[in-house]
């Protein structure tokens, strides 16, 4: 489990300096991407890029994308990093849910959590605010 996570920074730091490189490229000064989730489902809700008539550039611009892979090989599972590529729009989402799993894994299930990934591309500022939700108990027992 350690490689995988190793791996997983490893790709989430590389398609971090992709992505940023690419908004750069196409003017984007702001990005701000909201996800949320409960149920054992979740997912991203709703992005948003300063200046907002770039939607064509986000959607066929391509980069270079990082994802771990895992393979059974002679019964033993075996993780690795492949390249893929994806639109600067999917690689919004994908860089949102990666970070979140490696840090909030399994954040969608039971009660869920929402949360606002927020990227300041001039000033190289990557900001993920994240809200858990959790059902609270109080247990009384009483005897006379």
């Amino acid at each position: 489990m350690h490689k995988i996570s190793s791996l997983a920074t490893t790709a989430l730091h590389h398609n971090r300096d992709a992505l940023l490189n690419a908004l750069r490229a196409l003017h984007v000064t702001s990005a701000i991407i909201d996800y949320e989730g409960m149920g054992d489902s979740g997912d991203i809700s709703t992005v948003a890029v300063t200046p907002s008539d770039c939607e064509h550039q986000l959607q066929t611009e391509k980069i270079a994308w990082q994802v771990v892979t895992r393979q059974c090989n002679d019964g033993a599972w075996e993780s690795d990093i492949s390249t893929r590529s994806l639109s600067v729009m999917q690689a919004l989402h994908e860089f949102t849910l990666q970070w979140l799993e490696l840090i909030h894994g399994g954040w969608e299930n039971n009660d869920g959590a929402r949360g606002t990934l927020t990227i300041n591309a001039p000033d190289n500022q990557f900001q993920l605010e994240h809200e858990s939700f959790y059902t609270e108990s109080c247990h009384h027992a009483y005897e006379m």
